[in-house]
């Protein structure tokens, strides 16, 4: 798949500008030594336009040159370095790098700039995952129903319609601020796109600790214990401790040179499970890539020493040789199956769910676009769901003459939000998923995942249908949609509340479309971000920049707050508020947090801003 989802293209677009501008070697490499400044920019440039804008020119599907001089100079070189682009950018010379992200970002790379001051005084205690953590994860629950309880949230519906900033972060050297941040106590911690790691105070926003992680992180940061737990960009794990941010161990958890971790880990009794998933994807748009060997797999470790306890890999078989490309490239294959989403525990079978994506390569697996139940202790795969066979799918799909598209060239409609476990009178479980594809489906656990039913929310497609967003309060599910017309360059969005029993679509409420009249180009009315739940509403945020409440019974809007604006953080930086994607608020303690802005290859508003809203007070 391609995971992030609007990352879906995103990836495509490094993918296309690794292998056309960057090539096998370097850049800048055949240029004299006493070249100019300048004329190493023109020549990066000349080398893009003459052979990426068939990819990359207006109205294609890949980036723009303007779209991606929005993402700054850093945002790209971070890609190119440690992103889904390093291994096209291999053989590159620091300055090169430099080069490339400066003349295509547009941008200097700007001083490193705290984006909160220090925090004084005695430091407060680290409570760790106990009763009193508010939000330790990427769902306040291992079973990842995204529902917080009004107490732990400290608001009620009244509260929610007087929700305002009472303070901002400011992040430099970023396009894109979308990770989901986690609450306990009086701390809060975010992480930014570069790898940095921020231990705040939830209450004011000054800085206890930061930590620098080897490479970009996009997972949710988990509180388990007194410590905190994430993973990179290059498949590492990370165990930091929550009161200091000293290192207790990392861990790779795979060592496929395009293993990356994207889904928040999960804890429970005494072991950290972590899914894997991969850049591979967008790797095999290279004529010369040999596709492909990564299979996405579920790792268990020791949460006090990262020890691997043990791992599952989604797809049994090994890759082997599958042929040759039509540039005489060799093949492999089955591959993919990749995890992009958090797993989920199920106390009571002693299982763990996991939703895969596509197959990379032929021949096509049944644990591809499948629910995957694994023994806890073992990790031997109990049970499997296939909801769409035969999607064989990678870049080269879209990228004409690269050789390595699968002859299944499926749909690319993986599961990227974590299956949810519901808990009912009875016994009677369910699994809901919701699937890009645009179908939301109802497993039952107890029967081998059986299809209890499905319902038809959207169209679906790559960067369509359900990408993040699921929450459920044990009545109502709750899904958002982004259905994608890229002939007419639209992405329309609309939040679900279906009956949990039965399937039955109770309402759904549509974006206004004028939502992104005389917006930067960018903006959609698309909703991909994970919902939160809490009695009585519901939240979503959309790539208009708006983040909305809903009244959960009826889905009228019930608050309403557009992030597209200027801030003026903690630091006196200002910063500008964007879309809002693969993230979703945490509820805590009187507040609603909420991290905006996301720009990839044309799609989304970029954004650098944090907000800490709480309701204003009454007069």
């Amino acid at each position: 798949m391609f995971p992030h989802r609007n990352e879906c293209l995103l990836a495509w677009i490094w993918a296309g500008v690794a292998v056309l501008l960057l090539g096998s070697t370097s850049v800048l490499a055949d240029l004299p030594a006493a070249s100019s400044d300048a004329a190493k920019e023109v020549s990066i440039l000349a080398l893009f336009e003459s052979r990426c804008l068939f990819c990359h020119g207006p109205s294609r599907r890949a980036s723009d040159k303007e779209a991606l001089s929005k993402l700054g100079a850093e945002a790209i070189y971070q890609t190119i370095t440690s992103g889904s682009m390093k291994d096209q950018a291999a053989g590159l010379t620091e300055a090169e790098r430099r080069g490339i992200a400066e003349s295509l970002g547009g941008l200097e790379k700007a001083a490193a700039t705290p984006p909160a001051p220090k925090c004084e005084g005695a430091v407060p205690a680290f409570p760790g995952r106990d009763e009193h953590t508010a939000w330790g994860g990427w769902s306040t629950d291992v079973e990842n129903t995204r529902f917080q309880s009004a107490s732990m949230a400290g608001l009620t519906a009244e509260d929610v319609a007087r929700l305002e900033p009472r303070w901002t972060l400011v992040l430099p050297n970023t396009s894109t601020l979308a990770n989901q941040v986690t609450v306990t106590g009086e701390w809060l911690f975010l992480a930014g796109r570069d790898g940095t790691i921020y231990a705040l105070d939830r209450q004011t926003g000054c800085v206890h600790w930061t930590y620098k992680a080897e490479t970009l992180v996009r997972t949710a940061l988990l509180i388990e214990g007194k410590s905190i737990y994430f993973g990179d960009g290059s498949g590492t794990v990370y165990s930091l401790d929550g009161l200091t941010g000293a290192l207790r161990w990392k861990q790779k958890a795979d060592e496929h040179p395009n293993a990356r971790i994207t889904g928040a880990p999960t804890a429970y009794d005494g072991l950290l499970y972590v899914g894997v998933s991969s850049h591979e994807e967008s790797a095999a748009a290279g004529p010369s890539y040999v596709c492909c060997t990564f299979r996405g797999s579920v790792v268990a470790m020791n949460l006090a020493t990262g020890k691997q306890v043990w791992k599952t890999y989604t797809i049994n078989k090994a890759p082997t040789k599958q042929g040759v490309n039509e540039h005489g490239v060799e093949r492999r294959g089955p591959s993919g199956a990749a995890i992009w989403s958090p797993l989920t525990v199920d106390k009571k079978r002693g299982l763990i769910y996991a939703g895969t994506g596509n197959n990379y390569s032929d021949p096509v697996t049944s644990t591809a676009d499948a629910v995957l139940a694994f023994d806890r202790r073992t990790g031997a795969l109990r049970w499997h769901t296939t909801l769409t066979p035969s999607d064989a799918f990678n870049a080269a799909c879209v990228i004409k003459g690269s050789g390595n598209c699968p002859e299944s060239n499926g749909d690319d409609v993986d599961i990227g939000a974590p299956p949810m476990l519901v808990r009912r009178a009875g016994g009677h479980d369910l699994l809901l998923v919701g699937q890009k594809s645009g179908v939301l489906y109802a497993l039952d656990p107890q029967r081998r995942g059986k299809l209890l039913w499905e319902r038809r929310l959207g169209k679906g497609g790559m960067t369509g249908g359900i990408l993040w967003g699921l929450a459920t309060d044990g009545q109502r599910v709750y899904a958002a949609i982004q259905d994608l017309d890229l002939p007419n360059n639209r992405a329309d969005g609309s939040i679900n509340a279906v009956d949990v029993a039965t399937g039955t679509l109770l309402w759904r409420t549509a974006n206004p479309p004028e939502a992104c009249k005389d917006r930067p180009k960018g903006c959609f009315t698309g909703m991909t971000a994970p919902i939160t739940a809490m009695p009585g509403v519901v939240f979503e945020g959309s790539l208009d920049g708006h983040l909305r409440a809903f009244n959960a019974a009826s889905g009228s809007v019930i608050w309403d707050f557009d992030a597209v604006r200027d801030f003026t953080g903690l630091n006196g930086m200002v910063g500008r508020g964007g879309s809002i994607s693969y993230a979703g608020v945490t509820l805590a303690n009187g507040f609603a947090y909420q991290t905006t802005g996301y720009s990839s290859f044309g799609s989304g508003m970029a954004g650098n801003v944090f907000i800490a809203f709480a309701p204003a007070k009454q007069k």
